[in-house]
């Protein structure tokens, strides 16, 4: 009985087991839906019904969710609750045919494997759970043992299904041995690729769901760190394009920039980022003038809204420009405009956007990744630092230059946008500008004194009339907030000829002397436009009225603001990160330095992922052809393996007649099993104890029902025990 109920004692210590490090994890919620499942599949499931579906996949979805961050548990626990639903699939799926012999071929013995292997990675990786090493080690061999046990019944399960567990052939064990290869080398190169991989990754977006800035803020009621606008991990706070609602910027993606009907703002203080400029010559030299951290980019227009330009990601390495020099170059400018900036962001997620002051020349690092336009990422989550060089240039700065000219970018930054507001921008608003005969630099003040004389900076939008956005901001109610005044400073470049985006990012912020380091809140987040011209590259072309976050030079951070150390928190953040880098990449133990320096020279050394991959395949390949060959094999095995033992008299029906032919009750040829019990009883030398034994004999020989070895095997051993207690044999013929 224990033999034949492994599978679910098995199944069952796996999800306590994965349920007990939730635990240590300090979810305990996991645990209690799981207990709760396991005794409902208990009660609804002992027979293959829809009930059963219901409650396997309403427990699954129940354990899983219960060690998410959206139950409040921790985000590392997202891998471990998903193994321990799959762990409750298998237990469903044994609690159906829980006998051994009666075991189910379709089930998830070869996921719960595997789901077994991340648990054991992660734990051999010591990333999640606060063991030693040693325990780490006997706790992922306890889970692998255990898993692997399973997996091995399921598999003889189905081969005693099959036909094929009693004496196989030379070819059978061929067949399992590739079979059990494959599985081995699967798992091995599963564990160098994709699983390190998969389960690193994994991790990285679980902690990101739980993301909160908690730096210091100068405003006691922002609500500490609920509450969050991320520029960096594609949430706009100024993308109000649904109805303007702070829930509705949290969700707007920043990969299209549309003006919203209406909206009302309210931007918290909140900090995002800190910069600092580590040159004193250059930190002198931006103090007291404006900063603008471009986040991102969209240079294309598309029916109603703005989007970044067709996706071009590449990686750009250091030594991409000849020298490896620990910097990625990007492009180049005077030195007397350069600007070294050393950056702290908070809850950056794993390939969002690098921010900087604008026109980015160079990062510090082995390599960046480019998305599109000036949409910069690296792979490396949470509280980062890095370093970072621009060289940012505003249109204030080319005031005394004597000739502007536009400068040629692609098509997509110069296209003009189509429709009656458009051209009520080229008629109407640039009209004096368009038939004059005036210079660039000419054209651009008429369209900065327009904007400075006609247009308020407001972050409530009303449009009663309910009016395009952009026409209402241009024609009827003349007010908006930064987006407003950036999209239609867009438009109206392009409209006089001079290629342009939209920028989105932070401006202003507030500057602390004491450590010379610039904050930068929810509130400064800003967006302006930006123009392309001949020799200077992207301008800032900033037309939000001056003291409304355009033009703003960073506020002195006063007495009572004090906002403590920061920068301690991505001290600390990168040293955790250098520490597990440090850990990860250690080099495996070996015997002597010159042996290691000849294994890792090794051909097969450097192309290893490569050979397991082929072998992998050619394995399975070989056990497809071989499956292929012995097609209809096993069902003519079986049909003959039928007929033989159907030609022969089962054991416990010789074993029966002999016992009562010693007793001198001999069975008359022709006679049947019934009639011979018939006889027997009779004669008062047996009563009912065999009846199971007569209904099983005609069920088997007359009724094509299925011959059970086990039960047969049981048959014979009461036999035995019957004769075992009976009076000597007395001679007579039937």
């Amino acid at each position: 009985m224990i033999a034949s109920r492994a599978p679910l004692i098995l199944a069952t210590l796996l999800l306590l087991g994965a349920g007990a490090l939730l635990l240590i994890l300090g979810n305990s919620l996991a645990i209690l839906v799981a207990l709760m499942a396991v005794l409902s599949a208990s009660f609804f499931c002992k027979s293959a019904s829809s009930t059963s579906a219901w409650i396997c996949s309403l427990g699954a979805i129940g354990i899983f969710l219960a060690g998410t961050p959206l139950t409040g548990a921790a985000p590392e626990g997202i891998l471990v609750s998903a193994v321990m639903a799959l762990y409750f699939v298998c237990f469903v799926q044994l609690l159906k045919v829980a006998p051994l012999h009666a075991a189910s071929p379709n089930g998830p013995y070869t996921l719960t494997f595997y789901g077994t292997l991340l648990l054991a990675y992660l734990l051999l990786q010591n990333r999640l759970f606060p063991f030693p090493f040693v325990v780490a080690i006997f706790l992922a061999s306890v889970f692998i043992l255990l898993s692997l046990a399973l997996w091995e019944m399921g598999r003889r399960s189905r081969l005693a299904q099959a036909g094929q567990l009693e004496n196989p052939s030379l070819p059978d064990w061929l067949s399992r041995a590739c079979v059990l290869a494959t599985l081995l080398l699967a798992t091995f190169l599963l564990f160098r690729l994709p699983l390190p991989w998969m389960a690193n990754t994994t991790l990285d977006v679980a902690r990101e769901m739980n993301l909160t800035a908690n730096p210091p803020s100068s405003n006691k009621k922002s609500g500490g760190n609920k509450e969050r606008t991320d520029w960096n991990s594609g949430t706009d706070p100024l993308d109000t394009s649904k109805d303007g609602s702070n829930e509705d910027q949290e969700e707007a993606s920043w990969g299209r920039g549309k003006l919203p009907q209406n909206a009302n703002l309210e931007l918290r203080d909140l900090a995002r980022l800190h910069l600092e400029i580590p040159d004193q010559a250059q930190a002198n030299r931006v103090l007291g003038t404006p900063l603008y951290v471009r986040a991102h980019t969209l240079g294309v227009y598309d029916k109603d809204g703005w989007a970044r330009a067709e996706h071009q990601g590449g990686w750009i390495f250091d030594e991409d420009d000849g020298a490896i020099d620990g910097w990625v170059t990007l492009g180049q400018a005077p030195p007397e405009k350069v600007i070294h900036q050393r950056l702290y962001l908070y809850n950056h997620i794993k390939g969002g956007a690098l921010l900087s002051l604008t026109n980015t020349l160079a990062f510090k690092g082995p390599q960046v990744f480019r998305q599109s336009d000036d949409f910069l990422s690296i792979g490396q989550g949470g509280d980062v630092i890095y370093d970072i060089v621009s060289a940012p240039i505003l249109y204030e700065d080319l005031v005394q230059e004597n000739v502007l000219e536009p400068g040629e970018v692609p098509d997509h930054f110069t296209k003009k946008a189509m429709g009656v507001t458009f051209r009520d921008i080229d008629n109407l608003l640039l009209g004096p500008a368009q038939k004059g005969n005036l210079t660039l630099k000419q054209k651009l003040r008429y369209i900065r004194q327009l904007f400075e004389d006609n247009y308020t900076y407001s972050l409530r939008i009303e449009n009663p009339d309910d009016h395009d956005p952009l026409a209402n901001f241009l024609f009827h109610e003349k007010a908006g907030y930064c987006d407003f005044f950036a999209q239609a400073g867009a438009h109206a470049l392009r409209s006089i000829g001079v290629p342009s985006r939209v920028a989105y990012g932070y401006a202003g912020g507030l500057f602390d002397p004491a450590q010379d380091l610039y904050t930068f809140r929810e509130s400064d987040a800003h967006a302006w436009s930006e123009m392309f011209l001949k020799g200077h590259g992207w301008v800032i072309f900033d037309l939000v009225p001056a003291g409304e976050g355009a033009h703003r030079v960073a506020e002195v951070n006063q007495m009572g603001q004090e906002v403590g150390d920061p920068i301690r928190r991505f001290r600390e953040a990168e040293e955790a990160r250098k520490a597990r880098s440090a850990e990860t990449h250690r080099p495996p133990p070996s015997l002597a330095t010159d042996w290691e320096g000849w294994i890792e020279g090794l051909w097969v050394v450097r192309y290893l992922d490569l050979l397991l991959g082929i072998t992998v395949a050619g394995l399975l390949v070989a056990y497809g052809i071989r499956r292929w060959h012995l097609r209809g094999t096993a069902e003519r095995e079986a049909d003959e393996s039928t007929r033989r033992l159907q030609s022969e008299a089962p054991g416990y029906f010789r074993d029966f007649c002999d016992l009562f032919r010693k007793l001198g009750y001999q069975r008359a040829p022709g006679q049947t099993l019934r009639e011979y019990m018939t006889h027997l009883k009779e004669s008062a030398q047996i009563g009912d104890e065999f009846e199971h034994i007569l209904e099983y004999h005609y069920t088997v020989e007359y009724e094509d029902g299925k011959r059970s070895k086990s039960r047969e095997t049981r048959f014979r051993r009461e036999i035995r025990d019957f004769a075992a207690g009976t009076r000597q044999p007395q001679t007579q013929q039937i």
